[in-house]
């Protein structure tokens, strides 16, 4: 369906995101608390870069919601109350203040998702009601009560377990809109995917062998309905084996004690909420795995292959978020000094090869061995993206 690396990395990453917000019935134990598989995610690239892949993964449970609006519009059409009441939805959109989110969420259960191509659509709700939305999507995140009461209706409204997904894009100006600093607790909650790419005309002629999107995503939106309307009617236990949760405190106790060392203290709630990203993550896959060949059995157990999957996410994330991490305070450039930074500088915007850095090289009089050794610390330190099957090198430098 997508033919770039980048765009089968947002897809994979913003179609998690909405399916975690599909499975309201099912829970898992982190931290001594009960947790549901609900994500949050930023895609983060600059125009025309292939971000159009969330909306794909927006389609994935298109039929689920409109079969929702059919339902909550025939309870009406039979209603004697003449008042209209909150629809019972499962997207809901991102244009809409605190009070309005409650009253949505509400009347589905606690449940819903927000799918927004376009981040600024929910910055502007936030300047609109920073306290208010901001502590919305705080406390859903967590599976925290949220309330609102409004005087004038003597209304009281509590979700005493919110489960709300958020999937978001937009391009790095739009990120500090959304998140002002690294300091707000917004920030760790989300999965980031940040890339740059030079913008590309691909073929967009019919291929043999290859199904028409419209009807690839038909037959994806039924199995997926499918398995909601199945795991909304019983209670699933997630769990993770015992090596697994080793595994786990072992993999965050190391990143934890390497981003603070060498990034700051302040990534160590980043690091700190990834564990339970990762978890969630390992949630998602294990019931699409699980419906592949269903069991009376309501206990979900983590395959080790699923585990795999979600602890390379989970570094992969790691990276993404301390990028941009790097970025938001400026550090991104810190540690590039002399001849490194003059070779770094004169790098090509556009993708580029080993022997064209090999000439830059040349014309700054720095040898062939020493090029080597700058690319390679450049991409360890994040300065560079190296696209090894293609033999590729990208600059990473978002302004």
């Amino acid at each position: 369906m997508f033919q770039s690396k980048r765009e089968k990395d947002v897809f994979l990453t913003s179609a998690l995101t909405v399916l975690s917000g599909c499975f309201p019935s099912i829970t898992g134990v982190y931290d001594n608390k009960k947790v549901t598989s609900n994500l949050f995610s930023f895609i983060i690239a600059p125009p025309a870069s292939g971000k159009s892949a969330l909306a794909a993964a927006r389609d994935l449970v298109t039929e689920i919601h409109d079969e929702k609006q059919q339902e909550s519009e025939a309870e009406y059409s039979t209603s004697n109350d003449n008042s209209r009441q909150p629809q019972k939805v499962l997207l809901i959109p991102g244009n809409i203040s605190a009070a309005e989110m409650i009253a949505l969420l509400n009347a589905n259960n606690g449940q819903g998702v927000i799918c927004e191509p376009e981040a600024d659509t929910i910055s502007n709700c936030l300047k609109q009601d920073w306290g208010g939305f901001s502590d919305l999507l705080r406390k859903a995140f967590h599976n925290e009560p949220i309330s609102y009461a409004r005087k004038k209706k003597h209304e009281y409204i509590e979700i005493k377990k919110p489960r709300l997904s958020l999937s978001l894009s937009g391009t790095p100006n739009q990120v500090s809109s959304l998140i002002k600093s690294v300091h707000d607790g917004l920030y760790s909650r989300f999965i980031f995917y940040v890339f740059r790419n030079i913008p590309e005309w691909k073929d967009v002629s019919p291929k043999d062998g290859v199904p028409i999107y419209d009807e690839y995503i038909a037959a994806l939106q039924k199995d997926i309905k499918y398995i909601y309307n199945i795991s909304r009617s019983k209670e699933f236990n997630f769990d993770l084996t015992g090596i697994q949760w080793t595994k786990l405190n072992k993999q965050y106790k190391d990143y934890l004690r390497e981003s603070v060392t060498f990034i700051g203290s302040d990534t160590s709630s980043i690091v700190m909420r990834l564990g339970l990203i990762q978890y969630r993550i390992a949630m998602v896959l294990s019931i699409l795995r699980y419906f592949e060949k269903p069991l009376q059995d309501l206990n979900l157990a983590c395959s080790d292959l699923d585990y795999g999957i979600a602890e390379i996410m989970g570094e992969i994330y790691l990276k993404h978020s301390q990028l941009l991490f790097k970025i938001m305070t400026k550090q991104l450039d810190d540690g590039l000094k002399g001849n490194i930074k003059n070779f770094f500088n004169h790098l090509p915007i556009i993708p580029f090869q080993r022997k064209d850095a090999v000439l830059i090289g040349e014309k700054l009089g720095i040898a062939p061995r020493t090029v080597s050794k700058y690319l390679r610390k450049l991409v360890e330190g994040e300065y560079l993206y190296q696209d090894k099957p293609q033999g590729l090198y990208y600059r990473i430098k978002i302004k």
